[in-house]
């Protein structure tokens, strides 16, 4: 339901800027998905049937730390929404860059 969301709250995001409203309904959705992604994450973690034997525990590791971090780096732009709004842009951009960086400059093998 949250990933269906996803659509409106961006454009809610790209149409009003400068509006709190806009950033937080954006970051509210982003942290619901990041729980819901973190739910699964620790599911398949308990129980090593799920995971794949050929998935070193590193990037095992790796994947909880990065939903952690990025969900609270949403919820730290909701709390700078109320006060100055463009750290809050900084934080949302900020999210992003990880996910631009090709995977071998975090030591993951991608073939």
């Amino acid at each position: 339901m949250t990933i269906g969301i996803v659509p409106f709250s961006t454009t809610l995001l790209t149409q009003y800027l400068d509006q709190q409203i806009s950033i937080f309904a954006y970051s509210f959705n982003a942290i619901l998905a990041g729980v819901i992604i973190y739910a699964l994450y620790f599911y398949a973690k308990r129980r090593p049937v799920l995971v794949d034997k050929t998935v070193p525990a590193l990037i095992v590791r790796r994947s909880g730390r990065r939903i952690i971090v990025t969900t609270l780096t949403y919820s730290i732009a909701i709390l700078f929404s109320f006060t100055y709004l463009p750290a809050s842009w900084f934080l949302l951009i900020l999210v992003l860059i990880p996910e631009l960086i090709p995977d071998r400059y975090f030591g993951r093998d991608t073939s």
